[in-house]
């Protein structure tokens, strides 16, 4: 079955100078969510949080920002809820510190075993980390190299990828800092990365929110037995049970893996007919 199971994380900067880009990432909200929620009334696996950069406070540290008594946007939401969630989600305040320590929030939040943010991480999820801030990251651990490798350790072959929303040269706007340890991140994970001074955040998220989801969705089955000669037939079975014969597909032998030139959709199966070896 093709399935999309999708973890995102902002988080968000909350010191003195945050308020306008907390808003743009409010006004935002309703272009991500629908990419990463549903395909066609097919209900994907998604989680949805928000931290702050801040590593003072004991009540932040890495703990999801609690909204109406939820921690996180999750299955029991429709589409238009979590809008409506993450919109207050993300208005985190402005009374942080002014020391950004993005990696050592997410790090807490990933790792530390914190009561609050239990359920949130789905074992086989693509986690989509999106960073907001007007300041470079501050943190001193882990160091760059010990955090994508405790990133790799943690998703294995779900795959994670890192965004931010950033100053990604000189700024042009007042109060900020270049973030070149964000970017940095952004680099090695094959990220994206938007200016923080722009006047909306909405294309950005609504293109990022396509993209993990197509970056998500299986082109290879591998089968659960040994063929014995060829494969009969490969037919896509449609979320309302109608099947589609499917002729543009090749067959890997050593692996014994159907891959498809054109994925399936969310909802759908893949049903490959084959005499198995006994």
């Amino acid at each position: 079955e093709q399935r999309v199971a999708i973890d995102v994380l902002f988080v968000v900067d909350n010191s003195l100078s945050m308020a306008a880009e907390q808003a743009k990432v409010q006004e935002a909200a309703a272009d991500l969510v629908p990419w990463v929620w549903e395909d066609d009334n097919v209900r994907h696996d998604t989680h949805i949080g928000v931290i702050t950069t801040d590593m003072e406070d004991e009540d932040q540290e890495g703990r999801l920002h609690l909204v109406n008594q939820i921690r996180f946007a999750g299955a029991d939401m429709t589409s238009e809820q979590a809008v409506e969630w993450l919109g207050q989600a993300v208005a985190v305040g402005t009374n942080g510190s002014a020391q950004e320590r993005a990696r050592e929030a997410i790090q807490a939040a990933l790792m530390a075993d914190l009561v609050e943010n239990d359920g949130f991480l789905q074992d086989d999820a693509h986690l989509m980390l999106i960073v907001v801030s007007d300041e470079d990251d501050a943190s001193e651990t882990p160091s760059t190299d010990e955090f994508i490798e405790m990133l790799d350790q943690l998703k294995g072959d779900a795959g994670y990828s890192i965004h931010a929303i950033v100053y990604p040269e000189v700024p042009d706007c007042p109060d900020g800092d270049v973030g070149l340890a964000h970017l940095e991140l952004v680099e090695l994970t094959l990220g994206t990365t938007l200016d923080v001074c722009s006047p909306t955040y909405g294309p950005y998220l609504d293109a990022e929110g396509q993209n993990v989801v197509n970056g998500s969705l299986e082109d290879r089955f591998p089968l659960s037995a040994v063929p014995q000669g060829a494969v009969i037939t490969v037919e896509e079975v449609l979320p309302n049970g109608d099947t589609v014969i499917r002729a543009d597909y090749d067959y890997a032998n050593q692996s014994h893996t159907v891959i498809l030139e054109d994925t399936i959709k969310p909802g759908g199966k893949l049903r490959v007919t084959y005499h198995r070896v006994p």
